[in-house]
């Protein structure tokens, strides 16, 4: 039939049409966030600038609306796609949380770059120093060195945000560790899929770490 026949070029037909629509030129061009964010060819680039902007002025309702977008970006999976493994830090967090009366944004400041450092291995290098040249302008030539230096920027950024650097700065004692270390283990799936697999000894000297 002629349907089958054009099978395919009614698809992309299809396709085109509604990118067009969607990219509408005739409607009215508002960026979120400026252009020149917006053409940062990466989103993890966009959040210290995103972030900076919202913390330096925050009576600005542009800035925090971008903030909430990126946080949309960050947590509908789209990042995700085709990708494997487990999320580690958030896991640990949420039985810190569920502990203490600590936020789980100060948490993950806390943890995150502790995890980072504890699972940095020769293996785990390249990524880590991708990232760190990649998010945050790194130029060391050596993996390792490379990825440290992005670690201590992961950190130097979220004090700059305000966060605490340590457990302890956010009222957490080291009394539990051996309890919250087993229910991170117990209530996820980072001792068998996460991308460095850690079993509960390995959650205590990240609490450790981050005393």
């Amino acid at each position: 039939s002629e349907l089958k026949t054009h099978a395919r070029g009614v698809r992309v037909g299809d396709l085109s049409a509604t990118l067009i629509e969607r990219i509408n030129p005739l409607a009215n061009l508002v960026r979120v966030p400026d252009k020149k964010t917006a053409l940062l060819p990466d989103w993890e680039k966009k959040l210290p600038l995103l972030a900076r902007k919202a913390m330096d002025e925050p009576e600005n309702y542009e800035a925090r609306s971008n903030l909430m977008w990126s946080s949309t970006v960050a947590l509908n999976h789209l990042l995700t796609v085709g990708k494997g493994g487990a999320w580690s830090v958030h896991p640990i967090e949420h039985v810190i949380s569920a502990y203490y009366d600590i936020t789980h944004g100060v948490g993950l400041a806390v943890l995150t770059p502790a995890w980072m450092s504890y699972v940095l291995s020769d293996t785990t290098a390249p990524r880590l120093a991708r990232f760190a040249r990649e998010v945050f302008g790194v130029e060391e030539a050596d993996n390792r060195k490379a990825a440290e230096l992005g670690i201590q920027k992961v950190r130097a950024f979220n004090q700059s945000l305000g966060m605490p650097a340590t457990l302890s700065e956010a009222g957490v004692p080291e009394d539990l560790f051996d309890e919250m270390a087993s229910e991170a283990v117990r209530t996820s799936t980072i001792a068998s899929k996460a991308y460095v697999k850690l079993e509960s000894s390995d959650v205590k000297q990240i609490l450790l770490s981050c005393r």
